[in-house]
């Protein structure tokens, strides 16, 4: 992709075939895109008011040579991001959230609409993208252990909606401005626009235990910060409980073909520790919140 980087921003990346690259302490990335023009150039004035809450850092959408936000390359329409390089604070994703949940007035969010995503994703993976795994990777095993024991952890995170539903009603009450995933604590992530989703903010803290980005401890400390209810609670552990780790990385074996071997390795030898870490938040939330306990979660060991 460097003739194309040079070619449309006039940007020479050292390697031949990055589609990311670093330049005088900021982080350019391409993203694919199905938004319009008058979409992006949306994103891109959002994306520039950023500063104005958190001064030390930036984020843009580049306009290329030719005037344009989004252009056609090998791998389909791309747009190219940038942001200033630097760690996220745990203390500036609570802020954004209390900075942008104006974005999300007049909007109204379903539990049952989530149940839906998850119910598609899972049967997706299980129907469509678990076949299509070789047999004869050295990895197979211990990918379909990991699919088995991630496929009763969707179950039960399911069902918990349903159950959240049943007993606290179909709304949920507090909504801004998160992240569809929210996976290290790099600035790119963080600010990437194309990253940001309108949803709870348990959506963001829940990757932050799931990615270990943060204690289950330091967790409750954190959800001071937020107004606290049974709801929100159990939305919080059910996302918790589901595999998004696992089913992200299947979908990106099955879209790109990735070789996902050293991750699934990785994530079979770390599966007791996040059964673990899901088990003292568990146990918090039911004890402060008085939330539905989980008979397994309950009697599993740390």
């Amino acid at each position: 992709m460097r003739a194309f980087l040079y070619d449309k921003y006039g940007y020479y990346p050292e390697d031949e075939y990055a589609t990311s690259f670093d330049y005088v302490g900021w982080h350019f990335q391409l993203e694919l895109t199905d938004r319009t023009e008058m979409e992006v150039k949306d994103m891109k004035e959002f994306a520039n008011q950023i500063p104005l809450y958190f001064p030390s850092k930036g984020s843009d959408i580049l306009i290329s040579r030719d005037g344009k936000y989004i252009n056609d390359s090998q791998y389909g329409r791309v747009v190219l991001v940038a942001t200033k390089n630097e760690t996220t604070k745990i203390d500036e994703i609570l802020r954004f959230h209390e900075n942008f949940s104006y974005m999300a007035q007049g909007k109204e969010l379903r539990i049952s609409h989530l149940k839906s995503v998850w119910e598609n994703k899972t049967d997706r993976i299980e129907e469509k993208i678990l076949p299509k795994i070789k047999i004869d990777d050295k990895t197979y095993p211990l990918l379909i252990e990991n699919c088995i024991h991630a496929s009763g952890l969707a179950e039960n995170a399911i069902q918990y909606l349903s159950d959240t539903i049943y007993y606290y009603g179909d709304i949920v009450e507090e909504v801004t401005l998160t992240h569809k995933r929210m996976s290290d604590l790099s600035s790119y992530t963080f600010l990437n626009p194309f990253n940001f989703i309108l949803d709870s903010p348990g959506r963001d803290l829940a990757d932050l235990i799931r990615y270990q980005l943060i204690s289950p401890e330091q967790l409750f400390s954190c959800l001071s910060h937020y107004s606290m209810n049974p709801t929100f609670a159990s939305l919080l552990l059910a996302r918790l409980i589901y595999p998004t780790e696992l089913y992200d990385m299947l979908e990106e074996y099955y879209l790109i073909k990735q070789d996902i071997s050293s991750q699934t390795i990785e994530y079979y030898k770390k599966r007791k520790e996040k059964v673990k870490r899901i088990k003292k938040v568990h146990d918090g939330l039911v004890k402060q919140y008085q939330i539905r306990p989980i008979p397994w979660l309950e009697n599993e060991l740390l």
